[in-house]
């Protein structure tokens, strides 16, 4: 396509120590060979550079506009992504530490018009001379055509006076370029814990560098970051929605990443009854805790949860980070997720502090933790389980174990589950 929204993260298993690593994208790539390509330079001092090249197809590079220092320094371990955008003659570029939340402006704007017609994406990455080897890792690749898709309608036959077509219900993949803050938003900054006491709120495009605590109803919190602030020693979610009454709230297209990650910061904590739709949600210990009734989770992407091996909630164990962690509440609905990156589950249902009941898990997009999804804890026999239509990675560290369930724990029958990778049904663990 010509016009393309595209983020990609990179890793490296050394920094260089002479010479420079060279890692990018290929954007409108022609079939002779030339191409636009944003790209990072990283230095042995570990200052990173961004820029962007016109590739012609004899394979010469020429810089559009003048390249840029990261606001950074590169680090041992650290994933760098990489975001870039061609519309028409305009390209844009920012970079950032995965885990970090993304930057709301971007760091490199040109306009070249050398390539105006659509072409091919890529990636690619190069050492420069005299450059140490290492290997390069490439992951969370998101490429998105900037124009809408055209929804079609099927009309019936004959159609009655009242009858109106059905829309064909095209699934899109959450990631990085379709949740949490638009990009381009202007966000204020406000600076500590926010407290919301007055029903029918509305919080846009902020910035802020606290706890959100919602304790009205009707809230809607959209278009901005919630950060938190110092690390905490209490249990908290960056954003706390659970207070007594402050229900049908809605929080749509919201960054949730914490600045200062801690054992005891989990992203969400919810049990009121509300709508958490367009989410991005990393850093933290759960990704989303929910402990009531009537909470729908849509189209968001929780991933890259903060794992310790030496947890203190769990006596010096192993973090137990989920991206979903159910435990309780009537009615509740994940539906058309991305949920990965997390230790101990994709989704994880108990009854923690209360019945577990008519749980939804449908057309998500799962992998990661020891098995994605599991039902198998112990309590009272759970009604209402469903677990349809959902596709799987294959990251989990019981190999194959997308998920595990004990048929004397609850009624689930799951169908339509399969793997991301060849459409094959998965096959059900039997939890003990």
């Amino acid at each position: 396509v010509a016009n393309v929204d595209a983020v990609t993260s990179f890793g490296l298993s050394a920094l260089p120590t002479a010479g420079s690593v060279y890692l990018g994208q290929t954007l409108r790539a022609t079939s002779a060979g030339a191409s636009y390509t944003p790209r990072l330079r990283i230095m042995p001092n570990k200052t990173i550079y961004l820029g962007l090249r016109s590739v012609g197809t004899n394979g010469a590079a020429t810089a559009v506009g003048s390249d840029v220092t990261a606001p950074f320094a590169m680090a041992a371990g650290a994933r760098l992504v990489l975001r870039t955008q061609i519309e028409g003659s305009a390209l844009r570029a920012r970079v950032w530490i995965q885990g970090t939340a993304e930057p709301t402006s971007w760091q490199l704007s040109a306009t070249s018009s050398l390539l105006p017609g659509a072409g091919q994406f890529g990636i690619w990455g190069y050492l420069g001379g005299g450059t140490n080897s290492m290997n390069i890792t490439v992951d969370d690749i998101a490429v998105t055509s900037l124009v809408a898709p055209t929804l079609t309608s099927t009309p019936t036959p004959t159609p009655t006076p009242t009858a109106t077509p059905t829309p064909t219900p095209t699934s899109v993949r959450p990631g990085s370029s379709n949740t949490g803050v638009p990009a381009g938003t202007a966000l204020t900054v406000h600076e500590g814990d926010l407290t919301i006491s007055t029903p029918g709120t509305v919080i846009d495009r902020l910035d802020i560098r606290g706890v959100v605590r919602v304790k009205a109803a009707n809230v809607t919190i959209k278009r901005s970051i919630i950060r938190g602030g110092p690390a905490s020693t209490l249990s908290v979610g960056l954003l706390m929605l659970t207070t007594s009454g402050a229900g049908n709230f809605l929080v749509e297209d919201v960054t949730i990443a914490p600045t200062y990650p801690s054992p005891y910061l989990d992203g969400i904590k919810v049990n009121q009854p509300g709508t958490l739709r367009r989410v991005n949600v990393s850093g933290s210990i759960d990704g989303i805790m929910i402990y009531g009734s009537g909470v729908r989770v849509e189209s968001s992407y929780v991933h890259d949860l903060t794992h310790y091996t030496s947890d203190p909630n769990w006596g010096g164990g192993p973090s137990h980070d989920d991206s979903i962690h159910v435990q309780g509440g009537v009615g509740n609905t994940i539906v058309g997720n991305t949920l990965k990156g997390a230790y101990n589950t994709a989704v994880m249902i108990t009854q923690d502090v209360g019945i577990t009941k008519d749980l939804t898990i449908s057309n998500n997009w799962l992998d990661g933790g020891g098995c994605s999804v599991n039902f198998s804890s112990a309590g009272p026999y759970k009604t209402g389980m469903k677990a349809n239509n959902n596709r799987f990675g294959r990251a989990q560290r019981v190999a194959g174990c997308a998920i595990i369930h004990n048929a004397a724990t609850s009624d689930l029958v799951p169908t339509g589950n399969v793997w991301d990778d060849n459409g094959q049904a998965i096959t059900i663990n039997k939890g003990s």
